[in-house]
């Protein structure tokens, strides 16, 4: 039977890399390139340490999932910070689009005849 139980813990570990990396001078356009490489590190690492706890049958498996995880990270960084911003602005938090920071368009035309 395959153990997932690593996951969360490269999801964690990735999430508090990144939060440091945020300190430096680092563009934030690398910051899920650089959670998912780490969380492809931390799996391989752990595929060889620690092999029960891991749960993939093979390297390549691990490697997969643990990226995967570091990609989690970023994301749960990003449903956080959309929670905050709109708690900061009153909004009932059951209607918060976590998915885009883009404006939506209204459904107004911009065609002139």
């Amino acid at each position: 039977m395959l153990n997932y139980s690593a996951i969360p813990v490269i999801v964690v570990i990735c999430y508090i890399a990144i939060t440091a990396i945020k300190t430096t001078k680092i563009n934030s356009k690398f910051y899920p390139l650089i959670s998912c490489i780490l969380g492809a590190l931390l799996a391989a690492a752990m595929f060889f340490i620690f092999p029960e706890f891991i749960g993939a049958a093979t390297l390549t498996a691990a490697i997969i999932s643990g990226a995967v995880s570091g990609l989690a990270a970023t994301g749960t960084n990003q449903v956080f910070k959309q929670l905050l911003k709109a708690a900061e602005n009153g909004e009932d938090l059951s209607k918060v689009n976590t998915t885009s920071t883009a404006p939506t368009d209204t459904g107004g035309s911009t065609d002139t005849k």
